[in-house]
């Protein structure tokens, strides 16, 4: 099989460019990071070192990551360097892609010939597997060996390379982030540690068991509540915006994909709304987004003109603005949900808040744009699927395990809490607190002195 020559396009060879005052923020922030924070930008900027790093949830993993990145764009080209993760929710918080879809493997239902055709059809994949110097992969514990297996020998052969891509075989350098930055409970921390290692003595049992209980908020607010399945959130949100008074909004988001229109779908292998599925799965942005006066709310942006507003913010609707009229009380019949303009009174801002759109977008694995979706970045905060909260802190929290079904859920619903007495648990059963045995030998071997 003819391989052709490495065609580095003009998009491709671009460079980021980096203002003075984004690297003076960067080293500003660099000055705040934690002492094993640091050894990690040390390691990859530095030291040129392959890396894996981890830690307990509330530990600044994410922002770790999200920090490495900016750097790494300042020091090298952007076409070196791959951000992925193992899901398209993980992906879409490092604003990378997914890993299956960076490397061209897609679902893996080709054979190697296959695979390696595929790829040398598709200039943007083969450009960008033969220039790769960094690889960055979030959530890896979600890639089987055998999946690795497949990238190693497509890679090697794209690049015509008999030695092991670095991703699979070699890591050089082992980081545990220690300094907890979510919580600061020394016995809830020490008590998530263990449920993370499918441990639970009897004491921390009862102590979870006493959890469940009611909290009255000062602030008259409702707890977010995590749930295992989307159906139990849909039914929590509803349930509780219907018990408050006044009209219910719905802003309808506003979907576009390449296969809109094209009733054949000759050119695309997916429909429209195969690809609007796709984006949904991806996205805490809701197609139909029900919003009233007084709704409790989670902002769903990280957003780059007002740090204080991140993804996971807590808020409360205070009114509407349509025009140059604002409504607090209430909205006459005649105003229409698409003229209106959320007001927003956010936990830890003074000012209220108008809420405008944004814009969440997917690409394909030749980097064409294939679907996006313009809605306001809120989400009413009743109910979340413990599977969406991944990155998120709550500060006010009731999670109900009546319905786990995966052992891992347990402690990702746990670790999103603050503080324990802000946190209600409800049927919890410690049948349920378990974790892989190659997972614990692993953490034993590589960070002796922490497991």
């Amino acid at each position: 099989m003819n391989k052709r020559k490495y065609e580095n396009s003009s998009n491709s060879s671009k460079k980021i460019k980096i203002k003075t005052k984004e690297i003076e923020d960067l080293e500003t922030i660099e000055k705040t990071l934690s002492k094993e924070q640091k050894e990690i930008i040390d390691i990859v900027i530095n030291q040129k070192k392959s890396l894996f790093f981890t830690g307990p949830g509330g530990c600044g993993k994410s922002y770790t990551l999200n920090f490495l990145i900016k750097k790494l764009y300042s020091v090298y080209e952007k076409h070196t360097i791959g951000v992925t993760a193992s899901t398209a929710l993980a992906a879409l918080n490092i604003g990378g892609g997914t890993l299956h879809g960076f490397t061209g493997i897609g679902i893996m239902d080709k054979s190697f010939d296959d695979t390696i055709t595929s790829i040398m059809d598709k200039t943007f994949i083969y450009n960008r597997l033969m220039g790769l110097k960094i690889l960055i992969i979030d959530e890896i514990s979600m890639i089987n060996a055998e999946t690795f297996d497949f990238i190693d020998e497509i890679t090697r052969f794209i690049r015509s390379n008999d030695k092991p891509f670095v991703w699979n075989l070699i890591v050089e350098e082992y980081v545990y982030l220690k300094r907890m930055f979510r919580q600061q409970n020394e016995y809830f921390i020490n008590g998530l540690n263990n449920l993370r290692l499918g441990k639970i003595d009897k004491d921390f049992l009862k102590y979870v068991k006493n959890l469940d209980r009611e909290i009255t908020y000062e602030d008259g607010c409702e707890p977010t509540k995590l749930f295992s399945t989307n159906k139990e959130v849909n039914i929590c949100n509803m349930n509780k915006l219907n018990d408050i008074k006044g009209k219910t909004f719905m802003f309808k988001a506003q979907d576009w994909s390449v296969a809109q229109g094209n009733k054949s779908n000759n050119n695309y292998k997916r429909s429209h709304k195969d690809l609007i599925d796709w984006l949904d799965k991806s996205t805490l942005a809701e197609e139909n987004l029900y919003l009233k006066i007084g709704a409790d709310v989670l902002y769903l942006w990280n957003d780059k003109d007002d740090n204080r507003l991140v993804n996971g913010t807590e808020g409360k609707i205070v009114g509407f603005r349509s025009g140059k009229t604002v409504f607090r009380e209430g909205v006459p019949d005649k105003v229409l949900s698409h003229s209106l303009i959320p007001i927003v009174k956010f936990k830890n801002i003074e000012e209220e808040v108008e809420v405008k759109q944004e814009i969440w977008q997917k690409k394909n694995n030749e980097g064409v744009l294939m679907v996006t979706r313009k809605q306001l970045p809120l989400k009413l905060k009743y109910g979340i699927s413990i599977h969406k909260s991944q990155g998120m802190t709550i500060p006010m929290l009731e999670i109900d395990c009546k319905k786990v079904w995966q052992s891992e859920q347990i402690y990702v619903a746990f670790s999103r809490s603050v503080d324990p007495k802000n946190l209600r648990v409800k049927n919890f059963r410690a049948e349920k607190v378990k974790a892989n045995e190659k997972v614990i030998k692993f953490m034993n071997e590589k960070f002796k002195n922490i497991f």
